[in-house]
């Protein structure tokens, strides 16, 4: 996306998509595409989230850039979700399963 378009947006008042709004474009995402292409497009966001990172690490980058890339890396985990069946709760069971896990490894560090 057009970074000064992004900009201008995110100045927006009222610019947030709701949940029911993120649905309806994610199922609309899935449903005209290929899976194929989805894991494509989803692993290519998140080689440009690293790129964002790694811009970030040596002071090149900047925070709108980098929370451009949020955006669509929480998108493609979005489609992922839904391409591949997981529920809400499961998501969330397994990130609290691997919250306790990284408490339990910092409590031996300490």
């Amino acid at each position: 996306m057009d970074r000064e378009v992004f900009r201008k947006k995110m100045l927006e008042k009222n610019s947030a998509a709701s949940k029911i709004e993120v649905k309806n474009v994610i199922d609309h995402i899935v449903n005209n595409e290929t899976a194929e292409i989805n894991c494509v497009i989803c692993m290519e966001e998140l080689a440009e989230l690293q790129q964002e990172i790694s811009k970030q690490l040596r002071d090149k980058g900047d925070m709108l850039g980098l929370l451009e890339e949020l955006a669509d890396v929480y998108i493609c985990l979005e489609m992922l979700k839904k391409m591949f069946g997981y529920t809400n709760d499961e998501i969330a069971r397994a990130v609290s399963i691997k919250l306790d896990r990284y408490e339990r490894r910092n409590e031996k560090h300490e």
